[in-house]
Parts: structure tokens; sequence; C-alpha cells
């Protein structure tokens, strides 16, 4: 292996361990109580070191979601190759996505934190841009599954597909919300009907889009 070679595999080596030392700090304290000293005393380096890799949390921030991002994009596709009608594809989607981002409250945060969250002044560049790009692919993807069902008739609509996906993500949004900041009082009346967030989803969808199976 050349020099060269060498080298940008253990930069890769080194950013991914910086990674995963900062989700298990997300994990435990959450993105807000986790510094960039924390960072590096989990990841075993300088913060000299790290400070090469990330200029700061909101770009570990970023980094965190292209990974969450990649993740869901690939289970997504995968979904998608299959022989479902689009209402069972949809809800396999949305189940698969709900599982991932609850066993990593880590990816929900990265996911929810939003703009106001970082310096205005900051530039994200490639990674930022690699975010956007992904989550367009995201709604692509759900987009897709939406049609598939309206021209198989396990979905009924009278709302342009474009508008329902745009619907379904904010009601995703709003559901990322609920796993993030809990409210005791709405947890206690999922728990009352006995719903978890992938039911409350389900129970959405079935409203929206009149889905027969």
């Amino acid at each position: 292996m050349a020099i060269k070679e060498r080298k940008e595999d253990e930069k890769k080596r080194r950013k991914d361990l910086i990674l995963q030392a900062a989700i298990t700090l997300i994990q435990q304290k959450g993105f807000e109580n986790t510094t960039m000293d924390d960072i590096a005393q989990q990841a075993e380096l300088s913060k000299g070191t790290l400070y090469l890799y990330f200029a700061d949390k909101s770009n570990i921030h970023y980094a965190i979601k292209k990974k969450a991002l990649i993740l869901l994009n690939e289970t997504l596709q995968s979904i998608l190759q299959k022989d479902y009608n689009g209402a069972t594809m949809i809800k396999e989607m949305l189940s698969s996505l709900f599982d991932l981002i609850e066993k990593n409250k880590a990816f929900t945060q990265a996911m929810m934190l939003y703009e106001h969250n970082v310096k205005a002044d900051l530039t994200h560049g490639i990674e930022e841009q690699e975010c956007y790009d992904l989550q367009t692919e995201l709604m692509m993807l759900i987009l897709r599954s939406v049609q598939i069902g309206l021209v198989d008739g396990s979905m009924k609509s009278d709302v342009p597909p474009k508008i329902l996906t745009i619907i379904i993500i904010n009601q995703i949004t709003g559901i990322l919300t609920l796993i993030l900041s809990p409210s005791p009082k709405k947890q206690k009346i999922l728990a009352e009907y006995n719903h978890s967030v992938t039911q409350l989803m389900e129970v959405f969808l079935n409203n929206l889009l009149n889905i027969n199976e």
C-alpha cells in the first residue's frame, strides 16, 4: 500500500474513532452537555488532534447526521427494491427509520439540531452539502413509495404525491421531537392507549393515505 493510501486510511480510522466517541458521549449526556474536551478524552486523543479533524461541535453534528442519513438511505433503498405494494413499503420504511433512531439518541439529536444551533458565520462546506443531498434523496425514496402505493391502489388520496411526502416528513419530524424530548404527559397518553411512536405513525398514515391492505 502506498504511503498516501496509508495516510488516508489512518485519517479515516481516526475520524471514525472520534465520531464513535462523540456518539457514545451524546448517548450518555446529550449533545449540549458534551464538550470537545470530553470527546478528545473519550477518543484518547489530544484536543489539538481533535481540532485537526473537526473545527467544533457543530462540525461533529454534521458528521453524525451524515452517518445517520447514509444508514437511513441504505435501509430505505433496500426496502424499495423488495416486492411490496406501496402501503407496505412506506410502513416498512418508517418502521425501520424509527427503529434505527430510537436505538440511537445521538442520531436522533443530530437529525433534529437545526441551523439556529450553529454559528451564523461558520461555513460547513462539503459535509453540510452532503447532508442536504442525502436528505433530498431520503425524501425522494419516500416519495417513490407513495407514488407506487397510489398507482397500485394500496393507498388513496386526492393530494399530490409530493405534498403527501412533505406532510409525512413533517410528521416524522414531530415524532422525532417526541423521542428526543418526551413530555411526561404525552408519554402517559401514549401508554394509556398502548401506542408506540411507530404505531402512532401507522395510525397517521392510515388516515392520511386511506391505506387498504
